[in-house]
């Protein structure tokens, strides 16, 4: 154990991750159990004491161990510091319809079918005391953060366990009523995005019927409010629900087309790596921040760097990197935000396992793809189980398969969208032969997805998160004694998994 814990401590590279890995361990073990553990205080001077003892030991490994200990009671210091001072109490609301005011809290989740709003600071008309609640329209609501509206409706109590994204939001409602609005937050940069989303989703609409208008949109900006629930549902039963939002792939076909772009006008490297900087900050903006979508633009913006100093980004790293960073900033989002974990789980399954199955896939051509798309499909599916079965309960056994099926449909209905929209943009009936295309590879990949959920079999079956937790030490031993792979593979492309490629 020491020998290698020597061998690791003088690879500078190692130490990164397993420092970075303490740090995330510290946070996911704290996230079991959100009972206050210790004062932060007590935690961050619990690390300090390590540092003294790493420094009067001689030892590499020691040194090491100290470190990650130290990292590792950060981690809890941080989750300790992020929960909510004292119990929140729950108040009952009003048994009969009552007239209500508010402060948008959030960015609101538009579709072309309604609008759901959450709401800070609630009082009822005539006194009472201040909740959070969430509010859905029947119909779009131009409204922004920071405005103060009025409505009337029937309140209810959330059941707890459905709260989920909302976890702050006891109460809810449906208003059959446009809100009044009292106060309006003036025009900055936050209602600049959303009147941009809101232009972009009008636009969707006038070029393409529904559902194919709310994929393009859930492809395009993560907006996936306006499709049916039975069809949720078939992308739910065929284990494709990643690809109703924004992800790292989604990220990667931006990157990808900004350099081609960039090429094409003969920007120089340096300044093109910038310009998709910048283009990443913007998506991530537009998209409202999502952790997939962070995730992936952390990475890819590691990518940039690496590829500027000609520097390799591969491995675990940039992974752990971006997972410690996002922590840092919310460590509660690794409990109650199930698509931080399903992202993370996802790229590090691909590049834990993706190698491996190629290696074994010899009997896939390896043309267009296909053998790196399977793969890492496959490789995927095993790193998200754990996952799917304590969130979902569902295990699809048509997963892979289907992934493999439709994930060229993918781009092919981005660009196509996308050029729609953007010839559309300045004249509708101009842009109708490309939301044609459109429609048309979205109708496949619909009938695709429905066929295989009416006949594929779903097991549901829900662990606990000590059985995921014991499923993912399984997967770990499993990695551990495959090896390393027989024959090389070019990793995914994703923008956080290799460094883009660029030559004007």
């Amino acid at each position: 154990m020491r020998a290698m814990l020597d061998r690791i401590a003088r690879s500078p590279s190692k130490t990164l991750l397993v420092l970075l890995g303490a740090f995330v361990a510290g946070v996911a073990a704290h996230a079991f159990d959100e009972r206050q553990w210790l004062e932060p205080l007590l935690s961050v001077a619990a690390a300090a004491i390590m540092v003294p003892i790493g420094f009067a030991v001689r030892s590499r490994a020691w040194r090491l161990v100290c470190a990650a200990l130290a990292l590792a009671v950060l981690g809890v210091a941080r989750y300790d510091a992020a929960l909510p001072v004292g119990p929140v109490a729950e108040r009952t609301p009003p048994a009969r319809a009552a007239w209500f005011t508010g402060t948008v809290a959030e960015e609101p989740r538009d579709s072309l079918k309604g609008t759901v709003l959450v709401m800070d600071r609630v009082f009822v008309s005539g006194g009472g005391a201040g909740e959070r609640a969430v509010l859905s329209f029947r119909a779009p609501v131009a409204a922004s953060p920071g405005d103060r509206l009025s409505w009337r409706c029937r309140m209810r109590t959330r059941d707890p366990a459905t709260r989920g994204q909302d976890r702050d939001a006891a109460w809810s409602c449906f208003p059959d009523a446009v809100p009044r609005v009292i106060s309006a937050a003036g025009w900055n940069a936050a209602t600049g995005l959303l009147g941009a989303k809101r232009g972009i989703r009008s636009l969707a609409g006038a070029l393409l019927p529904e559902p194919d208008a709310s994929l393009l949109l859930g492809l395009l900006i993560g907006d996936r409010g306006g499709i049916p629930p039975d069809l949720v549902a078939d992308f739910r039963a065929t284990g494709t629900s990643h690809v109703l939002a924004v992800s790292g792939y989604n990220v990667h076909q931006v990157v990808e087309l900004a350099f081609v772009l960039c090429a094409a006008c003969a920007v120089k490297r340096r300044r093109a790596s910038w310009i998709v900087a910048g283009l990443l900050v913007f998506f991530v903006a537009l998209t409202g921040g999502d952790a997939p979508v962070v995730r992936a633009a952390v990475m890819g913006g590691m990518g940039l760097v690496a590829g500027l100093i000609g520097r390799r980004n591969a491995g675990l790293g940039p992974l752990a990197v971006a997972a410690a960073l996002m922590l840092a900033h919310d460590p509660l989002i690794l409990r109650h935000d199930v698509g931080f974990r399903l992202s993370f789980a996802a790229v590090a399954g691909m590049r834990a396992f993706g190698p491996l199955i190629a290696a074994r896939l010899t009997f896939l051509p390896a043309a267009f793809g296909v053998r790196s798309a399977a793969a890492d499909t496959l490789a995927a599916t095993a790193g998200t189980l754990p996952i799917a079965l304590h969130d979902f309960g569902l295990l699809p056994f048509a997963s892979p398969l289907v992934n493999v099926a439709i994930a060229p449909l993918i781009p092919l209905i981005m660009a196509a969208g996308a050029a729609a929209m953007a010839v559309g943009a300045l004249a509708v009936p101009l842009a109708a032969p490309l939301a044609f295309a459109c429609e048309m590879l979205s109708r496949l990949m619909l009938g695709i997805v429905g066929a295989s959920a009416s006949v594929a079999p779903v097991l549901e079956a829900r662990a606990t998160a000590a059985e995921a937790a014991v499923l993912y030490a399984a997967l770990a031993l499993l990695r551990f004694g495959l090896g390393r792979p027989r024959v090389p593979r070019t990793p995914a492309p994703d923008p956080g998994v290799a460094a883009v490629r660029y030559d004007p």
